[in-house]
């Protein structure tokens, strides 16, 4: 048998650590998918400059159609888009600063079944879809 020489040898070794690191949202995952539901305002504090009825954008029964793809989900705030990781075990986290808002979401999807909340310190949002 052949002994690769000591350069070889380090070179073979480190090239194994050269390859990128496989996360989460890099690969397709068992929550990739068209999720389709509905939007429920669950909180609505109002808003300084625009009054209460700050919170209209999302009505209640507004259709939330949105597809995972490699574990990221795509939404929007009023004009600003964010992405939302999904988790190896479902979870689903984010946040973004759009405007004066902070916007966050949590949820998790178990089975085929999407349930989220997300808004900001304004309006808050109840997303529940299925796969």
């Amino acid at each position: 048998m052949q002994r690769l020489s000591p350069s070889l040898a380090a070179i073979a070794v480190l090239s194994m650590f050269m390859v990128p690191p496989l996360h989460e949202a890099d690969a397709a995952g068992p929550y990739d998918g068209s999720y389709h539901g509905t939007i429920k305002l669950t909180r609505s504090l109002g808003h300084a400059q625009r009054g209460a009825g700050a919170c209209t954008g999302n009505a209640e029964g507004t259709p939330w159609n949105r597809t995972i793809t490699n574990g990221v989900i795509k939404m929007q705030w009023v004009s600003s888009p964010y992405e939302l990781k999904v988790g190896f075990d479902g979870t689903i986290r984010g946040s973004a600063n759009v405007g004066i808002s902070q916007i966050n979401a949590s949820g998790k999807i178990t089975g085929n079944r999407l349930v989220m909340e997300y808004g900001s310190q304004f309006c808050t949002y109840l997303v529940e879809a299925q796969k």
